[in-house]
């Protein structure tokens, strides 16, 4: 298939019909233009004219063979002439070219001599005597000397004689062309130049292949890509064709990716064939990627500037590669001095890197690494090449690769930073000299890994402190990592145990005092009254306003204040205000795992989370989702923990199990997730959820029971699940029995506020109650309420109200249910407030207010919804049977309903808010307004209740949400 050569064609048949003689033409273009599919075309048009038409190809193997060119073209001609005809093309000033065409050898002193040329011309002009000739030539570049010599003198012989010459060869070789070659070219008469395709070009081709017209952007991308070469085109397209693929839009994305085996055993050839400084200039372009510039080029290749120069010249006339500017001017435009070199595709980059030995791989790596140091590029640039090797380097090679992964790291490249120092890493072990240096490296690669897989971090941490010999060397290493990466109560008391047995010389453990952060990692670990009693005493300590500047000082303030807030021995206003200012220090210059977990804790107890959630969502928006894994995860798992702070359960669970999709399930790192997913067991009531969670902790205890995040830490809150499933299973007895186990076991380590927390005594109550024992029900109220209003939080104040209401009656209940929702109002949990309006509510009804009865339920059970807590909102719906329905549902506008539909027909709320483009919340917010509209409670109902003509087909991609059907407002 030859396309848009028209123009070549006919100079060529201008050539052949002009009178008076014979002439000569070249054709050039770069590598894969197509000039041999020309000289096919040629000889075909050739058999339809009457014209002969005599070819030979030049081969660097054939270069050595004398007249090799001569002989390839004029050989069979001559033997299969019948032997008369012979016999006078040899007559006269040919006879001394005979023995060329019967197997002799020629002499090149004497075989080349003008006599022995013009006996060559003579048999041309004998053999176009009787039918004209056309003599094809591809890649003249490499033919041999003794034929250019020939063709040269013909070319300037053509004169009188039925003879077009047509010779091949690529763009650029003028640059670089011995002396007969150039002598041969300049005999040409005529030079004729390919050019690339044109995108109608393109299309043709793709017409051609395809057998139909190809879609404007798949023939865009095939044009870009190829850059109208054939050789990159064509190859590429039959592939498609052969797998059946079609050019669409979609198979578009696929083209750049295609590496056909004929074109990469071409490209293979290519290089073989290129002249040694092209090869070798090329090479190095191809290692150095997007670094080629002409100042590094020339000492990789070990050519002088001239002559790297001058090959660049000429590669990129034969179209292997394009220069671009790299650097601009004062007013904005390119530089013409500050330039790269690059492939016009990546396939020929891959070709020159493929040809290489691997020795010679490593050894031009190592050098291309250490010439982008001479010359002052970006460390992170010679660190790539030194990830290509295995081969021992030099320590300043390692050191290199160290500032490269701390310039990674700093840029939020944590993956890249780790692949450098396990690179150095490896270097160490082959140079016992360099084991002194892996301490610094172990401690670096932990923390690049810290980010996105704790546990390696966790390993290669441990493995840097095995090799430090002091406790300060240690604290240097330490001080870097968030507390979980030091988890272990026998390491830190260890540690403790070293910084008192110093003695002093070491800067921060002066008079054996361990530096702050080690105290509170330490501090972190106590448990029990006596504790939290000397928790308050150090925190008073600190005076008056507490220092918060350092990580460290935020750390320990941290710890003794979840301390104290746990047992309740600091007023809750003094704790939120100390917590609030923790946080804002905390957010401006901290990453989110060093403070936040124990805050969140804090101000969970203390019913504070709306500027802590603020804060979170800000740091998630801020995260890279794919480099800060680690603290992305825990931002999630705290954001659930505010969530379900909130009452709100499905925001909780989603958050908490989006954590733990991304994060490393058995890591400390998970335990903020494990807490928000535990706590919303526990207030829906979850049994399925709570069995899965039980099991987790039951087989990972040592993995992620850490940090007592949860109160009295998780096995505790796991054993809980089992007075739950009592309590749901009708087996008050049991559920008594385990539920005050576990409430007196988080009041001993934690403190009464705790308690609070995981209000362990309403859920003691309730069995005390179906036990028939009123009185023990209401001393654990009584009890909870004390705490509660001791401490302050309206949460627990109002929850316990609402609880001894349910054990007193008449006006003294309804008087306690108005209590507890006026407190509730002041409260953030929307749950509890929730509950508290389903319970006043009941209460007005049984009184005989139905109207203030079925306003509290109707704003009770809505709450409920939007929580989640649909045994809250089913408890509202039994109470509201007894009041008459109200008219007709509602009718929903044209997002709910989308919405609607979707959910129904089994689309999770993340999903539907990627397909409308709006956040998860918004979802949940539209769906709350659904059910009231919709008169349901449920996702489940929704089916139900929506009609046909309602329902909107989900999107086949959620990025594309469908038109509905109809109009509804």
């Amino acid at each position: 298939m030859l396309l848009e050569r028209t123009t070549v064609l006919r100079a060529v048949d201008e050539a052949a019909a002009a009178a008076g003689g014979g002439s000569m033409l070249l054709v050039t273009g770069p590598t894969g233009i197509g000039r041999t599919t020309l000289l096919d075309e040629l000889a075909r048009r050739a058999s339809d004219q009457d014209v002969r038409a005599l070819r030979a190809v030049g081969t660097p193997s054939e270069q050595d063979f004398v007249l090799g060119i001569v002989t390839q073209l004029f050989d069979s001609v001559v033997r299969q002439a019948p032997v008369n005809i012979r016999r006078g093309w040899f007559a006269g000033a040919a006879a001394d070219t005979q023995w060329l065409f019967s197997g002799g050898s020629p002499v090149m002193s004497t075989g080349l001599r003008p006599h022995f040329l013009e006996g060559l011309r003579a048999l041309v002009a004998a053999i176009c005597r009787q039918q004209p000739l056309l003599l094809l030539v591809d890649d003249l570049q490499h033919a041999d000397d003794a034929s250019l010599t020939f063709l040269s003198y013909l070319a300037r012989r053509l004169n009188g004689l039925a003879v077009t010459v047509v010779a091949t060869l690529p763009s650029g070789h003028a640059l670089y062309s011995p002396t007969r070659l150039r002598e041969t070219t300049n005999a040409a008469d005529r030079m004729l130049e390919l050019g690339p395709l044109s995108l109608s070009g393109v299309a043709a081709a793709v017409r051609y292949v395809f057998g139909t017209e190809g879609d404007p952007e798949f023939v865009r991308v095939c044009h870009s890509v190829s850059g109208g070469i054939p050789l990159f085109l064509l190859p590429s397209l039959w592939e498609l064709a052969d797998e059946g693929r079609k050019p669409s839009a979609e198979e578009a994305l696929a083209f750049p990716r295609l590496r056909p085996e004929p074109l990469r055993e071409r490209l293979a050839q290519l290089v073989l064939w290129l002249p040694e400084r092209l090869r070798r200039c090329a090479t190095a372009v191809a290692l150095l990627d997007g670094s080629a510039r002409a100042g590094l080029i020339a000492p990789l290749t070990g050519l002088d500037t001239s002559n790297s120069a001058a090959a660049l010249t000429a590669m990129e006339q034969l179209g292997l590669v394009e220069t671009e500017p790299t650097g601009v001017r004062p007013d904005g435009s390119p530089c013409p001095s500050a330039k790269r070199t690059r492939f016009r595709h990546s396939m020929l980059q891959e070709a020159f890197i493929d040809a290489l030995s691997d020795e010679r791989y490593e050894e031009l790596h190592l050098k291309a690494a250490r010439l982008l140091l001479a010359h002052g590029h970006a460390v992170e640039e010679a660190a790539e090449h030194l990830l290509l090797t295995t081969s021992p380097m030099s320590r300043s090679l390692r050191t290199a690769l160290r500032t490269a992964a701390k310039t990674a790291l700093d840029r939020g490249a944590s993956h890249t930073s780790a692949r450098y120092l396990r690179r150095a890493l490896a270097d160490t072990e082959e140079d016992p000299g360099a084991l002194v240096e892996r301490p610094a490296l172990l401690s670096d690669l932990a923390v690049a890994e810290s980010r996105f897989a704790p546990h390696a971090a966790d390993r290669h941490l441990r493995q840097a402190l095995a090799l430090l010999k002091t406790p300060y060397e240690q604290f240097e290493v330490l001080v870097r990592f968030a507390p979980y990466w030091c988890v272990d109560e026998a390491t830190v008391a260890e540690l403790m145990q070293s910084f008192t047995d110093d003695d002093g010389r070491a800067p921060g453990a002066r008079g054996g005092r361990p530096p702050m952060w080690l105290a509170a990692r330490h501090e972190s670990l106590g448990w029990g009254a006596d504790h939290a009693a000397k928790s308050l005493e150090r925190l008073t300590g600190l005076g008056p306003q507490v220092p918060v500047d350092t990580w460290a000082e935020r750390q320990m303030a941290a710890v003794l204040l979840r301390s104290v807030t746990a047992a309740g021995l600091l007023p809750r206003a003094e704790a939120v205000a100390l917590a609030h200012r923790i946080l804002a220090s905390e957010m401006l210059s901290s990453p989110v795992h060093v403070s936040l977990p124990l805050l969140t804790s804090t101000l969970f107890m203390a019913d504070e989370v709306d500027f802590l959630q603020a804060g979170l969502r800000t740091a998630l928006q801020r995260m890279d989702p794919d480099d800060d894994i680690v603290a992305r995860s825990i931002a999630l798992g705290l954001h659930a923990w505010t969530s379900a702070a909130q009452g709100n359960l499905v925001a909780a669970r989603t958050s908490a199990e989006e954590s733990l999709a991304t994060a490393d399930r058995l890591h400390p790192t998970a335990g903020p997730a494990f807490t928000a997913l535990m706590m919303v067991a526990l207030e829906s009531r979850d049994l399925g959820l709570a069995r899965q969670l039980r099991e987790e902790i039951r087989l990972h205890t040592s993995q992620i029971h850490e940090y007592r995040l949860a109160p009295g830490g998780f096995p505790v809150l796991a054993d809980m699940f089992r007075g739950m499933a009592a309590d749901l299973a009708g087996d008050p007895s049991t559920a008594l029995a385990v539920l005050r186990r576990c409430g007196r076991r988080v009041e001993h380590v934690d403190g009464p506020v705790a308690g609070l927390q995981v209000a362990w005594r309403p859920w003691a109550a309730r069995q005390y109650v179906r036990l028939h024992d009123t009185a023990a029900a209401m001393e654990l109220v009584d009890e909870d309420l004390r705490i509660a209003e001791a401490w302050g939080a309206p949460k627990f104040i109002g929850r316990a109200l609402r609880m001894r209401a349910t054990l007193v009656g008449g006006r003294e209940a309804l008087a306690l249910a108005e209590s507890s929702v006026e407190t509730l109002e002041h409260s953030h949990n929307q749950l509890e407030l929730a509950r508290s309006l389903v319970s006043l509510g009941q209460l007005l009804r049984e009184a005989g207010d139905l109207a203030q009865a079925e306003t509290r339920l109707r704003r009770g059970h809505d709450l409920a919804v939007q929580c989640g807590a649909h045994w809250a909102a089913t408890r509202a719906e039994s109470e509201m049977e007894f009041f008459p329905q109200r008219g007709a549902r509602q009718p929903l506008t044209g997002t709910q309903r989308t919405v609607a539909s979707w959910a129904a027909q089994g689309l999770t709320n993340r999903d539907i808010a990627k397909a409308l483009g709006i956040t998860s919340r918004a979802v949940e917010k539209h769906l709350t307004a659904v059910y009231r509209k919709l008169l349901v409670t449920t996702r489940s109902d929704l089916r139900s209740v929506l009609s046909p003509d309602e329902m909107v087909d989900p999107p086949a991609d959620p990025a594309q949400p469908p038109e509905p059907r109809g109009h509804v407002t």
